[in-house]
């Protein structure tokens, strides 16, 4: 018994340990399975997945997929620069080539999607799952590239010139990098900017964050890297932009390898940077047609273009390969074009060869044909021939290295998740088996998908439009619509709010001003500024020494639905406010308004625009709920003291409902006018402007951009300035534009208004005070200078009667000509 029973227990307690071993081994299992799981649920966290920009992720998608969410927000994008014209020019039309921020492009990370507007000045924080709003962080300018998201913080770049580091839970600041060499802010496409924003985004590889702020090489560029963990500079570059030949211009994404920091440039291929010192290093030109702000690297290459993409080696700069598209992705042994009609797979060994010869046989090509065709040699001929024949067997050799092809229109963006290919086009999204070109899933989205982004399992879809789709397994018929909640009927938040109202409503019926840029300088609720975007048209900047104030006045203007696209709040000393010369049509204070203190004068008269700027200080008439809140009224003779000391002339006391100062801004002193092509009416090429000095800089940039303007080779007739208006010809247009601070005035479609060659052949512009004058054809136009308004057309002499008295003074053989006496 004893020995049956000690086997008993030992067989029993083998079959426990077995049992455990088997629980303990499908626990591990599981444990693995689940880690494996949440290493494969790859994030998103920058712009096209890396540091390379490669747009590839390991992270793949359980197809089809079904639309969970749409984020639709308040404002769609407002890209920095326009599109060229949209018709080809020599031949060729071009594209846009700063195309960084047509979308609001997202970093995908712990649940959470991220991204910048670059409309209401403010950093996004979504629910990956259900796409409601965690926080949101406004800054001091327009957030125009993509965050980045790395161990655990937020880093994001503005136009402000400042670049953040954000903790991602609750957007709250953990440091803030200037990297703008001083506080100065101009007008830049009709946004108070930093004369150097950061239009690179903010790149964080192995614990360091790289950035650039500047894009005119004139005023300063400035590189940087900074500690990720504490924003403490490590080191600069600070004279990418002394030589007066630079073309260092920073827009777009930054891109690094393992020991170089590229910069694109726009329109030339990407400038490279020592990512230990920060030291130039060097930048190429490959042509015309190559550039852009798009670029990623593969190894050792950098690819880079807009109408083609060229490759070549990062470090020598050699030609690598030239590929017929908009955008690439590769991966491995393979590269994947989106053109304008196709989807392309070929082979990335067979491809460079066949393209670098099919590249040269063009070259040569080109060459000869810059011969005229009647001075061509019969050798030239016979050559052109032969190249032709050439170049048609070398495309089919290129075309032999590809592995499918299929019929596309989808190539604004480009990224490769496992298996599947996903391009983004007008209208909607395709996704593609990368073995095969076969199609395995569409989407329609609003507008043209500008960006892509996979993580945990979702596809998320970034269109120009500013909405964001996306796409998951669990989706629904109806996908949930997100909107940020914007209340524009808030109720009066005190007993002066309706003070503040007639207030604006006061300031805008005497100064007339409904248009441009207002300044007000000096508040204490913001409500003054609400009311004026309410009530007119015009761009309102707040400016407060108060911290609190300004906070304040930021979360109202916020949940009201104005803030960054109608109104911005900043904090700046009243003395001291660091934006440009007369920018301002219209200056108000709603500190003087609430009975506290008057501005200063100087910096009133400083930012006023010349040429009809208006300021108007003062009260409306106190209601008994303003004097409850002891609201202290304003005398007349307080207001007449301030303008005796700041010798303002011509300013107007009223009485009219309350007590208000009216000060219109005249011409500045010795200020000249530029009538004509060159100057003036005697073409002598000098303005006659005494009040200008130098150095010079930059005060405001923007419109009218490229789409209506004639091609610049064509040497087209030069803006005129007078009255503080800025004449412009385009192809078919003429415009005018505030010349103090960019805003457009008017527009006028004339069909024939152009001139080109005009520095032979003479312009068809001249302004006065009151006229712009336009010759199209045989007449003249004389528009109205402040509306654009066609008042006369004067006809040109007759033709023949012109030609008749021609020919009569023309002398000939058998008739000399007629000498006075």
């Amino acid at each position: 018994m004893s020995f049956l029973w000690q086997s008993a227990v030992r067989t029993r307690a083998r079959r426990c340990r077995a049992s455990r071993a088997v629980r303990v081994g499908w626990m591990l299992l599981l444990a693995a399975s689940a880690g494996a799981s949440r290493v494969h649920a790859e994030d998103w966290p920058m712009y096209q997945h890396d540091p390379a920009r490669s747009g590839v992720t390991a992270e793949t998608l359980a197809l089809p997929l079904a639309e969970a969410w749409i984020y639709r927000p308040r404002y769609a994008p407002q890209p920095a620069w326009g599109d060229p014209k949209d018709k080809p020019v020599e031949g060729i039309l071009e594209l846009r080539r700063y195309h960084f921020d047509d979308a609001f492009q997202v970093a995908v990370a712990d649940g959470a999607v991220f991204f910048g507007s670059s409309a209401d000045n403010k950093v996004f924080c979504l629910d990956a799952a259900s796409g409601s709003i965690r926080w949101t962080r406004i800054t001091g300018g327009p957030i125009r590239l993509a965050p980045t998201f790395a161990e655990g913080r937020l880093y994001v770049g503005s136009d402000d010139g400042y670049a953040y580091c954000l903790d991602p839970k609750d957007g709250s600041i953990v440091w803030r990098f200037r990297a703008a060499p001083e506080d100065r802010r101009v007008l830049g496409h009709g946004r108070m900017i930093s004369l150097w924003p950061l239009r690179s985004g903010v790149l964080v590889d192995g614990g360091v964050a790289y950035l650039a702020a500047g894009i005119f090489p004139g005023e300063g560029v400035f590189l940087y890297a900074l500690d990720a963990k504490t924003g403490r500079e490590l080191w600069r570059n600070d004279t990418c932009g002394e030589d007066p030949r630079s073309g260092i211009s920073p827009q777009g994404y930054l891109l690094a390898s393992k020991t170089t920091l590229y910069a694109p440039l726009g329109r030339v291929s990407p400038a490279a940077f020592d990512r230990q010192t920060g030291k130039f290093k060097r930048q190429t030109y490959f042509g015309k047609t190559i550039g852009g702000t798009y670029a990623l690297l593969a190894g050792e290459h950098v690819y880079t273009g807009t109408e083609e993409v060229m490759a070549y080696h990062g470090e020598s700069h050699d030609r690598f390969a030239t590929y017929p598209g908009r955008k690439i992705i590769v991966a491995g042994d393979m590269a994947y074009l989106a053109t304008d009609t196709e989807l392309i797979a070929l082979d990335r060994a067979k491809f460079p060869p066949a393209s670098r010869k099919l590249q040269s046989l063009k070259s040569q090509l080109q060459a000869l044909n810059e011969t005229p065709a009647a001075k061509r040699t019969e050798a030239q001929k016979r050559q052109i021939e032969t190249l032709g024949g050439q170049i048609k067997i070398a495309q089919q050799e290129a075309a032999a290295t590809f592995r499918w092809r299929i019929p596309s229109t989808h190539y604004e963006s480009l990224i490769l998740a496992g298996g599947t290919l996903l391009a983004g086009g007008a209208g909607g999204v395709v996704a593609v088996e990368a073995a095969t070109g076969r199609v395995v899933w569409t989407a329609k989205v609003e507008g043209t998908a500008k960006g892509l982004a996979v993580a945990g399992g979702r596809l998320f879809v970034s269109t120009d439009r500013g909405t964001i789709h996306c796409f998951g397994a669990g989706g629904g018929p109806s996908p949930a619509e997100v909107r940020e909640p914007t209340d524009p009927e808030l109720p009066p938040f005190s007993p002066v709010s309706p003070l503040l109202k007639r207030a604006a409503a006061s300031i805008l019926e005497q100064s007339g001003v409904r248009q441009g840029y207002c300044l007000v300088l000096g508040f204490e609720t913001g409500q003054l500024a609400r009311e004026l975007a309410r009530q007119s048209d015009l761009m309102v900047y707040c400016v407060s020494p108060d911290a609190t104030k300004v906070a304040a006045a930021r979360e109202m203007l916020d949940r009201a639905g104005v803030y960054g696209a109608r109104v911005c709040v900043e904090q700046w000393p009243l003395d001291r406010v660091p934006y440009a010369d007369y920018f301002a049509n219209l200056i108000v204070s709603e500190s003087a308004v609430l009975g506290g203190e008057l501005p200063g004068a100087a910096e009133v008269f400083r930012m006023l625009k010349p040429e009809g700027g208006v300021a108007v200080l003062g009260q409306p008439a106190l209601d008994p709920d303003a004097r409850r809140a002891k609201v202290r009224p304003i005398e007349a003779g307080a207001l007449r003291r301030w303008c005796d000391d700041a010798r303002l002339e011509g300013a107007e006391l009223s009485d009219k409902d309350g007590v208000w100062l009216k000060f219109v801004r005249g011409s500045i002193a010795g200020g000249g006018r530029w009538t004509h092509l060159y100057g003036n009416p005697g073409n002598t090429g000098c303005g006659d402007d005494r009040a200008l000095r130098c150095p010079l800089g930059v005060l405001w940039f923007g419109q009218p951009g490229p789409a209506a303007m004639v091609n610049r080779h064509a040497r087209a007739a030069g803006p005129l300035a007078v009255g503080g208006r800025l004449f412009v010809q385009g192809e078919n247009v003429v415009m005018a534009y505030d010349a103090y601070n960019g805003r457009q005035l008017w527009e006028q479609k004339i069909p024939g208004a152009l001139r080109e060659n005009a520095s032979h052949d003479g312009s068809n512009l001249a302004a006065d005070a009151t006229s712009f004058f336009v010759a199209v054809g045989d007449k003249c136009l004389r528009l109205e200078a402040a509306t654009g308004r066609v008042l006369d057309s004067y006809a040109m002499p007759g033709c023949r009667r012109a030609v008749r008295r021609r020919r009569r003074h023309t002398p000939s053989a058998d008739r000399p000509p007629r000498r006075r006496a």
